[in-house]
């Protein structure tokens, strides 16, 4: 009680208060917020980029790293449910035998997920289906995201985390890699509105046919082909970058100012 009154009395006070995204807008206006703004977190397109180096030859070898991957970057906790990615990986793999997925990150899901990659059998390479590494920084993190196939990004639905927006989504955009994303929400338009991806209900099933027709999409796409690489990029830069959201506060905070 006493967090909340504090909340509502500066909720009340605020001039202006500017929130990540609809859902949290609704409950600054019930603790009495009067002048509420949507702003949508951003990401660093300097860190995250898609014309930088790649993992090298040597790195993928140490890693484990053998044929194309499918990468999870960031928080793996239970809200998320990343492991329906190393669940989905078996059905995969009838068509794309050599696919692994590689997860980078920690969370409370994290030896969950290691259970399931346990169960899957080695590919014809004998590399294993699923490789898992700890926290990267942001630099070496990107290199990964950039030799990947897709992203994958998740929220298991019904947790009281279905308004979220992960940033992982954006880090993987902005490296011009395209995003798997299984779940509902707000991600869910702006993967089909603007061709960033690939939309799955949270479902194995699902997850499998679209991580699928992403490998599928992979094979296709020419190596020298930088467009579609351009393309995310460009979407995060004008839409979703630091500069982007920065700019959408300042205007926001300068009419209050202009207003008081």
């Amino acid at each position: 009680r006493v967090v909340r009154a504090a909340e509502s009395y500066a909720m009340r006070g605020a001039r202006c208060v500017i929130a990540i995204n609809e859902e949290v807008a609704e409950r600054a206006r019930a603790l009495g917020a009067r002048n509420v703004v949507v702003v949508p977190n951003g990401i660093d397109t300097d860190v995250f980029e898609p014309t930088g180096e790649l993992p090298s030859d040597e790195e993928r070898a140490e890693l484990g790293i053998t044929g194309p991957y499918l990468i999870y970057a960031g928080t793996a906790s239970e809200w998320q449910g990343a492991d329906i990615f190393a669940s989905a990986l078996e059905q995969v793999r009838r068509t794309h035998p050599t696919a692994q997925v590689l997860y980078i990150g920690q969370g409370s899901d994290w030896q969950k997920i290691a259970q399931v990659a346990s169960a899957l059998p080695p590919g014809p390479d004998g590399a294993p289906a699923v490789v898992m590494h700890g926290l990267m920084d942001a630099s070496d993190a990107a290199r990964w995201q950039r030799g990947a196939a897709a992203s994958l990004v998740s929220i298991r639905p019904g947790q009281g985390y279905d308004f979220a927006y992960p940033t992982k989504v954006l880090a993987a955009l902005a490296c011009g890699v395209p995003v798997v994303y299984a779940g509902v929400g707000p991600v869910v338009e702006d993967l089909t509105a603007h061709d960033l991806g690939w939309v799955a209900d949270y479902t194995e099933d699902d997850v499998a046919r679209a991580m699928t027709r992403a490998l599928d999409e992979a094979d296709q796409t020419a190596a020298q082909d930088s467009s579609r690489a351009h393309r995310l990029h460009a979407w995060v830069r004008d839409h979703r970058s630091l500069r982007a959201t920065g700019e959408a506060v300042a205007r926001h905070l300068r009419t209050v100012v202009r207003g008081a």
